[in-house]
């Protein structure tokens, strides 16, 4: 069902990119992770979609998605590249802190 819906989206408007079959998944997941959180949700509009499927993929606990959504100023304007907030996402721990202490 998702394959036939990627290949008409795909069919009928040919320009429109970024509606694979993974990456409807990941916009379904993305959808039910956060639906209904009051919390986070205005958080996840502030970051680009990439920075978001890194958190949503490697941080499986909600307080750990939440520390990384509520720094979008320091992960983006920041200058916090992808590469970087990945490797800060799969270390975790008290490391985390430390990524944005040292961030100007």
């Amino acid at each position: 069902m998702v394959q036939q819906l990627a290949d008409h989206i795909a069919r009928t408007h040919p320009g429109l990119k970024g509606f694979t079959r993974r990456n409807l998944f990941r916009m379904r997941q993305f959808y039910e992770t956060y639906v209904g959180d009051e919390k986070v949700s205005p958080l996840v509009t502030q970051l680009p979609w990439t920075h978001n499927l890194l958190i949503l993929s490697r941080s499986k606990r909600p307080e750990v998605r939440e520390f990384y959504l509520r720094a979008p100023r320091v992960l983006c304007a920041g200058g916090i590249a992808r590469r970087t907030l990945a490797g800060a996402v799969a270390r975790g721990g008290g490391r985390r802190e430390r990524l944005f202490a040292t961030t100007p």
